[in-house]
């Protein structure tokens, strides 16, 4: 899904260039993606809107940083592969993506505390 979005986003991003309807059809079907998934979040781990979005965020923006360093063929992990004193720096992105989503959301559901209502604040 996040390779998905990763193509689109390059290909809307070039298009905005040149034409507004392609973008702005582009970043419709995107927050509707978006609203939909943060509605998923907030159902599952009684998090806030707010909160919901910023995970979404967090990973859409962390996964092309850890692409930029475990895809084949980039430049980035070629030279990591080629120094050793850089091989620590190679990614799982799966993995290390893993861990800072499940670190974020276990950090803000362990903040939130229900009102009287069982809502969460």
């Amino acid at each position: 899904m996040l390779d998905d979005l990763d193509e689109d986003l390059a290909g809307a991003l070039r298009v905005a260039r040149g034409a507004q309807g392609p973008a702005y059809a582009f970043k419709k079907v995107v927050l509707g993606e978006v609203a939909s998934v943060t509605t998923v979040l907030r159902e599952r781990l009684g998090i806030a809107e707010r909160q919901a979005q910023d995970v979404i965020s967090t990973a859409t923006s962390m996964a092309g940083a850890l692409w930029q360093m475990a895809a084949p063929g980039t430049r980035l992990r070629a030279l990591y592969e080629t120094r050793p004193e850089l091989a620590h720096a190679l990614v799982d992105v799966e993995s290390q993506l893993t861990r800072i989503l499940t670190a974020l959301l276990k950090g803000m559901c362990a903040g939130q505390r229900p009102d009287a209502s069982g809502h969460s604040r």
